[in-house]
């Protein structure tokens, strides 16, 4: 009854929305806290990663867009490919940058990559090699 005479019933749900999430926060530090603490002991004790470790990892290196966005197929070789580390990071993106080019962007890439040994390739270069 009272929600059908209220006027601020959007203020009320944002309200009530706030509510919920400020009551589950403790809950998330707690969890975060206890995550932490289990990281730090086994960097201690110079342990492998374990899976949630890796997973965490993963997904702050490459982003949360990039992780949601990929499927359970690139998600595993993403776990996989170590991308926490810089390097495999860096080829990781060159990758997937690649796979966005043509078939003829491709192959003056590869031409270039070639050519120079490595390296990476700007975009004017090959928007000159395409003209």
């Amino acid at each position: 009854m009272y929600f059908k005479r209220c006027k601020d019933l959007p203020t009320l749900l944002y309200l009530s929305h706030a509510v919920v999430r400020m009551v589950k926060w403790p809950y998330y530090w707690t969890k975060s806290a206890i995550w932490w603490s289990k990281y730090f002991i086994r960097r201690v004790k110079n342990l492998d990663y374990n899976d949630d470790e890796r997973e965490a990892l993963t997904i702050h290196a490459v982003g949360e867009v990039a992780w949601v966005a990929a499927s359970d197929e690139d998600r595993a070789k993403m776990l996989t490919l170590d991308l926490w580390v810089m390097d495999n990071l860096v080829l990781w993106k060159e990758e997937q940058e690649l796979k966005l080019l043509s078939n003829r962007e491709r192959k003056l890439y590869k031409k270039y990559m070639k050519n120079k040994k490595g390296g990476n390739i700007d975009a004017e270069l090959l928007d000159d090699k395409l003209d």
